[in-house]
């Protein structure tokens, strides 16, 4: 007897009027089954009134409708066209944000964002020459309160006009994020620390933990009271994360992670886009869907990483396909999934249904005026412009070798791609190692099979290829301008396969291999960095490249008191300590809080100096208090 099933989980139309998905143990299969049975048993005496009527309590089960409650909140949060007059710095930080962020966290949709850019700033331009126009009139005629009025009518102006509260909330949080992080870097003394003073007041930014923490909140309550689009929505939440992240702002971000994994479960990102490809009819849905999904995946696995707690987003729950990678679902199969006979109700959203009407190429529920220019825009016009729509592209899911447009997306693609797949190798360690309660097991074989897909993870990247011998140039791969982070993630993840070993006895062999090897890989770690740092310091972005060098100076230590209680020397030591140190202080610069760090290193290079006086209580006393 069959005893094996696929899950029966489709997706549905929400309220919001866009797809969301409900797994099989939610009990839409059975709905289906029942009404799928209903109606072909019940030909000759059809209910139509039962036919939409499982669905639609389905539907409104665990949804509400959509309510407004918030929208007069939005407002004092709300870009304003005055906000977007310093365009050629707010360009710059658009710009380096795509160039050193978007290639590793793709999940924002980058041609729709630059018209919606440009658009504004035009917008902004007509509007202030109507301001001051104004102005001038009226000064001329009225003194006093007329010219107020008319600045503050123009101060309070949407950079978004034409868009919904919501829909504007979701842009104002994007572009805040992108100024904010694009701005990082500009100005060392400014560092990138959430609450420093911005180098230019009048660029746009996020200037607190609260301020974006207070965004969140109210693109949350849009998701939760069905006005926006669920993909829209966790876009903007995920700059927010990408934004905590990247200045090393932790806590939140991992509590803002789990709020977006759930949204990302109902908005079925788990489930590969392509499986579903009458839902998601545009290749450039599915692709962004992807990009999206991995995106969060990667930050959940590298948070959850550094604060060791368990994974939210599981390997055995997810199907979608790796972006930049090999698709598995080319042919969709979840015509498989549906029950028989359910007519116009399939297993998905069909081009037929209501949703069809309401989604443009995206899928959102954007106004989509033509382009326009600054002479062909009255007054009255002006005010009525909105985003622009997303120009149709195509993605061939075909033989890209000989399509170099497919080629071309995909080599985009593989920074995203390398760096999901490493967050997938630091979760299969966490589980590997740090998922019983009660023991740790060390399982040779399993540390050998993880190992074994590094290396061939850090083979695929080919960094050490400088010229392709058949033409003699140097190879395109996006993934060697990003050199400096994936050696270092690699030797990173070498260190983290033998750290567990380092629990066992020290008089064991695999002890002592693992130490080894570990310090071995913290001097490629700081030895890269430093070579980086030499070159083109800003390429140190990366706020995990802090937590490297302070773990691996505990190594250090830990290898040479070893090597000591075998009474050999370890001299070098305080050179790889003094490296690790100078390292920590630039970082330090940027990243105001990991000054601690290199404290608790100072004092580590204190306690190793002969000169030192009373170094032990000196040293112990610095350990204490980088920690209180």
């Amino acid at each position: 007897m069959e005893t094996s099933t696929h899950e029966r989980g489709r997706f549905y139309v929400g309220p919001n009027g866009f797809p969301r998905f409900a797994g099989s143990l939610s009990g839409v299969y059975l709905a289906d089954t029942v009404r799928s049975d209903i109606t072909s048993y019940d030909q000759n005496h059809p209910t139509p009134e039962l036919y939409p009527g499982i669905d639609e309590a389905f539907i409104h089960r665990n949804n509400d409708e959509p309510r407004s409650d918030e929208t007069a909140l939005y407002d004092i949060y709300l870009l304003k066209s005055k906000d977007l007059l310093e365009e050629e710095s707010l360009r710059l930080r658009l710009n380096r944000y795509f160039a050193i962020w978007h290639p590793l966290f793709p999940f924002l949709d980058g041609a729709y964002l630059l018209q919606c850019f440009n658009n504004s700033l035009q917008l902004a331009k007509i509007q202030f020459a109507h301001s001051n126009q104004n102005a001038q009139e009226t000064s001329d005629t009225i003194i006093g309160s007329g010219s107020d009025s008319r600045s503050i009518q123009y101060s309070q102006l949407s950079a978004f006009e034409g868009l919904t509260p919501e829909q504007s909330l979701g842009l104002t949080t994007i572009f805040l994020v992108i100024f904010t992080i694009g701005g990082i870097g500009l100005d060392e003394q400014n560092n990138s620390n959430l609450g420093s003073n911005a180098a230019d007041p009048k660029i746009p930014t996020i200037h607190s933990t609260s301020q974006a923490t207070m965004l969140g909140h109210l693109v949350v309550g849009a998701c939760q009271n069905s006005r926006i689009n669920d993909l829209f929505g966790i876009q903007a939440l995920l700059a927010l994360e990408l934004l905590f992240y990247v200045t090393r702002t932790y806590r939140p971000a991992m509590h803002l992670s789990g709020v977006i994994t759930k949204l990302a479960y109902e908005a079925g990102l788990h489930r590969c886009p392509e499986r579903y490809a009458s839902t998601f009819t545009e290749a450039t849905d599915r692709d962004l869907r992807k990009r999206v999904f991995y995106s969060l995946y990667v930050l959940d696995r590298l948070l959850s990483a550094d604060f060791g707690i368990p994974l939210m987003l599981n390997d055995s729950d997810i199907d979608t396909c790796v972006p930049g990678g090999p698709e598995k679902h080319i042919t969709p199969d979840h015509e498989d999934f549906n029950p028989p006979n359910t007519n116009a109700h399939t297993s998905e959203i069909s081009n037929a249904s209501p949703i069809a009407d309401s989604l443009d190429t995206r899928g959102s529920k954007r106004k989509n005026p033509p382009d326009y220019q600054d002479e062909n825009i009255s007054p009255q016009d002006s005010a009525r412009i909105s985003a622009p729509p997303l120009p149709k592209k195509k993605l061939n899911t075909g033989n890209i070798i000989n399509d170099p447009a497919a080629l071309q997306a995909r080599n985009r693609l593989l920074p995203a791609y390398s760096l999901s797949l490493m967050a997938q190798m630091i979760g299969q360690a966490m589980e590997q190692f740090n998922k019983s309660v009660s023991h740790r097991v060390i399982d040779a074989s399993e540390v050998l099979h993880l190992r074994s897909m590094l290396d061939s993870w850090w083979n695929d990247i080919g960094l050490d290829c400088d010229v392709e011998i058949a033409t003699q140039q140097i190879p395109s791969d996006p993934r060697r301008q990003l050199s400096t982070l994936f050696t270092c993630l690699y030797h990173l993840q070498i260190v983290n396969l033998n750290r567990p070993a380092l629990s066992l006895p020290p008089s064991q062999v695999q002890h002592d291999h693992a130490l080894q090897a570990a310090i071995a890989s913290v001097r490629v770690i700081c030895s890269t960095l430093s070579n980086a740092f030499f070159k083109n310091s800003e390429s140190l972005y990366w706020p995990g490249y802090v937590d490297m060098v302070f773990l691996g100076s505990l190594i250090l230590v830990y290898g040479a008191r070893r090597e000591r209680a075998r009474h050999n020397p370890a001299t070098w030591l305080l050179r790889d300590l003094r490296r690790a140190s100078s390292l920590l202080a630039h970082f330090a610069k940027r990243w105001r809080k990991s000054d601690k760090f290199s404290r608790v290193v100072r004092a580590l290079i204190e306690r190793e100096e002969p000169t030192s006086n009373n170094v032990n209580v000196s040293y112990q006393a610095t350990i204490l208090k980088a920690y209180q």
